[in-house]
């Protein structure tokens, strides 16, 4: 018998917000493609049918569908709660979407929800009509029947329940309601051709409700300003059909296109020569002023709400017609011509209104204005108001980024004209471009330019973003260059690797010429493949083509890249190869893909290795910290400090010290310059890593290291970093064979004097460094090192203890990872396992970071990648002091003074 639902609470609430827009009018056409459709759990369930044909040949009866038990046919109903027995039965997907949002109306309140919809011989609730329960027991075994049964719940609020849950969605599906009161809890509803109401009292009550539930819970505010007579909106002097689009095809009353306009259920609403309440959904029944498209439906229904109790004096003179409008009564000869004569009634895209009694027309004109038509007309004693075409089955609307489409059901000849597969149909819906040819699809695009040549087009917002950010993206760093789009939209341009039919695809160029290919792949990677794959659930991918003069760029389900015979310059191996690795990488976050490339650019420093053709370009302002890991706080940058005064004839003892080493080797640059380059650079003396001193310190320090004649000794896969004021990690990174920059004559050269101490006071025992970060920071150490991460090829290793080292290192890890083309993978040694979380946060930090603010037309593509090594401080590495030699005649001394350098580190550190 009854199937009880007790305090009945949906799954998914989300799911039933989904069930309340879908539309299911279509459905009861499903059974001639051997389908039906029902609302399903998370999402439609096909169902097949055993049969198309109906043995009891009631309008809308629809196929006999084979389920298992728990097969969903909604959020909260099984197969199992619909059959009397065997796995086959009849129950239409509408009957299956009623019961949904009936329960989940209910599913608040602690009441019993019951219902039955039996297919058997006889039923267990019936009235004392045999005719009537005759007719009923027909009804449920067509699976259009369902009784309904709430306890504690009156007949009233049942019927009510029913017609806010169910009525308009049955409208919609160009049913009439069959209603029979079975008890006084106890409602039978029918899916019919013509209303049936048993009692006919019922009819009453049921008219007051439909009229009840079109009013909207909201409405929009309008202002106090009236139209003036013969004038128009949005644009005066202008037609409907220019702003709303031109007819296609009128829908007569013998087509299937007329069987998707809706009739308007209202009876407070006097619509011209039709009778007070609808009849029935059949072609017989209908009544033309009551039929209108989708759109002008759900508009006209805001605009009934607006008028509030003023809705008595409104009346539809004219809504759906093939006949054009005769004003042989006027007594002004320009309504012949006015926008009145419009050709969209034959579509059900205009309504002519009119008003009676308190209502005044202009205040009608500007209600309905209010109300969203897409254009009003007042003139002539009447009220004309049109709409776009939209998709006549759904509410939905397309966002683009700069305007909203309405999407279209094909219809007629648009079917075939514009075919697309099922899986793309809800992805690619069909826009009609007539009027609208000139608005703004973003900010670089109209319609007219991604529409293509035909009317009516197909075109995915995410597509038009993606040319929009790359456009933007180009025009930033290059704009002297611009997108040129060759190919858009087509409806019959499709091949094996290109398919503009379904508006998912675009081929462009760049003008002028002169702009690689392959630089253009690469912007277009930056700037859709992170955002694409964001944006949607099934369109995630990109698909990009190379062609001997464009770029063929798809928004795709997979991802795939080729490139034709035409641009041979790679394999289709290699170049598939080389966009996979960079659109991974803008999947994971490690394609540098600056917000500013303009301004990265400027402030990037393009160092290199020793040269000495090589120029620092420390001296611009926007690159004072470019190499300073950690800035001390509000540090005011002090010259001539007593430190500095006192400190200065010691700073130029160490200075002809190591002039005296230099001087051995054979100078490749003028010797003035280096000379003038190393004095300035220990020369100098301030406080802080910023201001105007510390400026002319980087740019001459960088000058001395790249132009003084001693090599880094580097090899493939051997070079080792760490923070150096740690001598413990220190005897890790050097030992042995591991090649680190202690062991490098440029570095051992300068070391001593940057580690050089002083005594103010010979009579005391007291020493202070020349160099300290507090009286006189000097960056050698730093740009060293620098130096020494863009001479390191393969893998690369750093060893740290903590996050704070890392932060120390941050500079060297920025060249290695961003600058150095040549490293393939920087291997982090942490000593200390309980740090591993706070070094992977501050490595994607860094990361984030650069790749934000790097510089592609200098830097590497993709971020290096990078692994953690938990290292275990048991094991300790044996030191292997490794011997310096750098010529026959000066090798030992060198080794000596680095070996003396180290010796004064280990005291300092005990000390």
């Amino acid at each position: 018998s009854f199937i009880n639902f007790q305090n009945f609470h949906t799954k998914n609430l989300q799911m039933v917000s989904l069930l309340r827009c879908t539309i299911l009018f279509l459905l009861p056409l499903l059974a001639a493609s051997n389908s039906l459709t029902y609302p399903g759990g998370l999402s439609p369930i096909n169902l097949t049918c055993e049969t198309t044909s109906n043995p009891e040949d009631i309008f809308g009866s629809p196929c006999q569908v084979t389920a298992a038990d728990n097969v969903q046919l909604s959020t909260s109903l099984i197969a199992a709660h619909v059959r009397t027995g065997g796995e086959s039965f009849r129950a239409h997907p509408l009957l299956i979407s009623c019961l949904q949002r009936f329960a989940a109306r209910l599913s608040a309140t602690p009441q019993i929800f019951q219902f039955y919809l039996s297919q058997s011989q006889s039923l267990s609730i019936k009235t004392n009509d045999t005719d009537v329960d005759t007719e009923m027991l027909r009804y449920h075994q067509a699976g259009l029947a369902v009784s309904f049964k709430v306890k504690n719940a009156t007949f009233q609020v049942l019927l009510e329940t029913v017609v806010t849950s169910c009525v308009e969605k049955f409208a919609a599906g160009q049913f009439s309601v069959g209603l029979i009161e079975l008890g006084n809890d106890t409602l039978d509803l029918q899916l019919r051709e013509s209303f049936r109401f048993h009692p006919i009292s019922i009819n009453v009550t049921y008219y007051g409700l439909v009229d009840a539930s079109l009013i909207p819970r909201s409405f929009p505010t309008c202002t106090t300003n009236l139209f003036l007579d013969n004038s128009s909106y949005p644009v005066n002097d202008s037609t409907a059909e220019q702003v709303v689009g031109q007819v296609y095809e009128a829908v007569s009353n013998s087509s299937e296109q007329f069987m998707t306009l809706l009739q308007y259920p209202a009876t407070n609403v006097n619509f011209y020569g039709c009778p007070s309440h609808i009849t029935g959904y059949s072609i017989q029944h209908r009544c033309p002023a009551r039929v209108m498209s989708f759109r002008m439906y759900r508009t006209f229904k805001i605009l009934t709400g607006l008028l509030g109790n003023d809705i008595g004096g409104l009346v539809v003179e004219r809504s759906w017609s093939l006949e054009p409008l005769n004003f042989s009564n006027s007594t002004d000869p320009q309504c012949y011509s006015t926008p009145l004569n419009t050709t969209l009634f034959s579509e059900g895209r205009a309504m002519l209104l009119n008003a009676t009694g308190a209502l005044d027309l202009s205040r009608l004109a500007m209600l309905s204005r209010c109300a969203g038509f897409d254009y009003v007309y007042y003139g002539c004693g009447y009220v004309l108001v049109a709409v776009r075409k939209q998709r006549s089955t759904t509410p939905l609307t397309v966002v683009f980024p700069q305007s909203v489409l309405l999407p279209i059901t094909p219809y007629g000849d648009l079917v075939s004209l514009y075919p697309l597969s099922p899986s793309f149909a809800t992805l690619s819906p069909l826009f009609d471009s007539d009027g609208i040819r000139d608005d703004q699809l973003s900010t670089g695009y109209t319609v007219a330019q991604l529409a293509g040549e035909d009317r009516f087009f197909r075109m995915h917002p995410l597509l038009v973003e993606c040319v929009q950010l790359l456009t933007d993206s180009l025009s930033e760093y290059r704009p002297y260059y611009s997108i040129r789009i060759k190919q858009a939209y087509s409806r019959n341009l499709s091949s094996q690797l290109e398919d503009y039919t379904t508006g998912l695809a675009v081929k462009i160029s760049v003008y002028p010429t002169g702009f690689p290919l392959l630089n253009l792949t690469l912007v277009a990677i930056r700037s859709c493949a992170s955002y694409v794959s964001l944006q949607h659930t099934t369109l995630r991918r990109l698909h990009l083509g190379l062609n001997s003069d464009s770029l063929y760029l798809a928004i795709a389900k997979e991802f795939n890249a080729w490139n034709t015979t035409e641009f041979s310059s790679y394999s289709h191996s290699t170049f598939y190869g080389w966009a996979y690795y960079r659109y991974n990488a803008g999947l994971s976050g490690t394609l540098v893909n600056p917000s500013n490339e303009n301004s990265s650019c400027a402030n990037t420093i393009l160092s290199s290795a020793p040269d000495p053709s090589y120029v620092s370009p420390y001296t611009l302002p926007t690159v004072i910290s470019y190499l300073t890991s950690v800035q001390p706080n509000n540090c005011v940058s002090e010259v001539n400090t007593p430190f500095c005064v006192e400190s200065e004839s010691f700073r130029k003892e160490a200075i002809e010290e190591v002039l005296e080493i230099v001087r051995r080797k054979h100078w490749l640059v003028p010797t003035a310059d280096l000379t003038n380059a190393l004095t300035q650079c220990f020369t100098l003396c301030a406080t802080c890593t910023e201001g105007d001193v510390w400026i002319q310190k980087l740019a001459h320090c960088d000058n001395m290291l790249h132009w003084t004649p001693f090599r880094l000794i580097s090899e493939p896969d051997n070079t080792h970093f760490y923070v150096m004021e740690n001598m413990t990690i220190k005897e890790y990174a050097c030992s042995g064979s591991r090649l680190c920059i202690s062991k490098s004559p440029l570095y051992a050269v300068f070391a001593y004097t940057v580690e050089s101490l002083y005594r103010p006071d010979p009579n005391m025992a007291q020493e202070l460094a020349l160099y300290s970060m507090t009286d006189n920071p000097i960056p050698v150490y730093t740009l060293v090192d620098t130096i020494f991460a863009l001479t390191a090829v393969g893998n690369v290793t750093v060893w740290v203890t903590s996050e704070n080292d890392l932060l120390v290192l941050k500079p060297i890890l920025r060249v290695l990872m961003l600058d150095n083309y040549a490293v393939t993978c920087v291997d982090i040694r942490l000593f200390q396992a309980d740090r591993l979380s706070a070094v992977q946060q501050q490595l994607d930090g860094n990361i984030h970071e650069w790749t934000a603010n790097g510089c592609p037309a200098y830097s590497r593509d993709v971020i290096a990648p990078y692994t953690i090594t938990i290292v275990s401080t048991s094991q300790r590495a044996r030191r292997d002091v490794h011997q310096i030699q750098e010529g026959a005649n000066y090798g030992d001394f060198l080794a000596t003074r680095w070996k003396f350098a180290e010796r004064r580190w280990i005291e300092k550190q005990i000390l």
